[in-house]
């Protein structure tokens, strides 16, 4: 069974993902070197990830990297930090000088 800890302290990294050109290549490497599973199935819901697991406990995700702005692919890793309410959190973030690059999604 996983599990995923929902008392993260606020401002904690809570989840990482990995955007990759190539996920079977990322599934191996980082199998390797963590000693990772993979479930492909945990998220379908979604539609777009392979969940990473750590002892079976929630690490990451995998993901393909998409095409952004002028057609390139962009890959690497985003954090997301724990908040315990997004709206909130963001308009902190704009009142200290940060920009939103994507507002609060629902389910986070």
């Amino acid at each position: 069974m996983t599990t995923l800890d929902p008392d993260y302290p606020e401002g904690a990294p809570c989840w990482a993902e990995a955007a990759l050109p190539d996920v079977e290549a990322g599934k191996r490497f980082y199998g390797d070197l963590f000693g990772w599973t993979f479930d492909e199935g945990a998220g379908a819901e979604r539609g777009f990830y392979t969940a990473a697991y750590s002892a079976d406990r929630s690490a990451a995700a995998l993901r393909p990297a998409v095409a952004g702005p002028g057609g390139t692919a962009v890959a690497g890793w985003r954090v997301h930090l724990a908040v315990r309410d997004a709206y909130d959190a963001a308009e902190r973030v704009t009142a200290a000088g940060g920009r939103i690059a994507a507002g609060p999604l629902p389910g986070g």
